[in-house]
């Protein structure tokens, strides 16, 4: 069951990273 959680979370924190990643690199595109 751990294992479930484990992988759901690790999804989680990896789609959070690369939405926060692509907001990022919009940002820093916005100000060239």
């Amino acid at each position: 069951m751990w294992q479930e959680l484990v992988r759901l979370a690790v999804t989680w924190a990896v789609m959070c990273g690369l939405v926060a990643f692509f907001y990022w690199m919009l940002a820093n595109i916005g100000t060239f």
